[in-house]
């Protein structure tokens, strides 16, 4: 009796690991947000969004050279996650050198800072709520195509030499 009832225990232990771990998180945001997004004749791809309320730590343009010497391969993404239990974007972070022990911050995304026009006149309407609204960017700010674009932007960001 006593292994049947620590048997069911771990069983229970892993599908709350399984149901809650960060890459069923992200699987699940995507589901979340196609079906959601088609339910109110969109898709995912019509979804418009900038980097204009990104936070950066550095300067810009900047004069630091281990930053302007860095090829956009150095810059890499790191999601930041408010719970290790069940997983919630809380922010992208960009950041240099990731590979190489120091990794340098610099730029920050938070989750309430990245703004996407259609979602915005989706909540002014009543379509949607604030939750589905993040739910939605948390979902954006994690594709792969989002992340490409961000490094792009601080590159192009850093690169810029309208101040020089």
């Amino acid at each position: 009796m006593n292994s049947m009832i620590a048997s069911v225990c771990l069983f229970g232990i892993f599908i709350i690991g399984l149901l809650f771990n960060r890459k069923n998180y992200s699987l699940a945001l995507r589901l979340f947000a196609s079906r959601k997004l088609m339910r109110l004749g969109y898709k995912l791809e019509d979804v418009k969004f900038s980097f204009d309320r990104m936070v950066y730590t550095v300067s810009l343009p900047t004069n630091q050279p281990d930053i302007m010497r860095a090829n956009k391969e150095n810059f890499a993404i790191v999601e930041e996650f408010g719970s290790w239990i069940y997983p919630q974007l809380n922010g992208i972070r960009v950041v240099l050198n990731p590979g190489q022990g120091n990794a340098q911050l610099i730029a920050y995304l938070p989750i309430e800072q990245f703004r996407l026009p259609l979602l915005d006149q989706l909540l002014l309407d009543g379509k949607i709520k604030a939750e589905v609204y993040r739910r939605i960017c948390a979902c954006i700010l994690i594709l792969p195509s989002t992340k490409d674009e961000m490094i792009g932007e601080v590159y192009k960001q850093i690169h810029n030499k309208r101040f020089s």
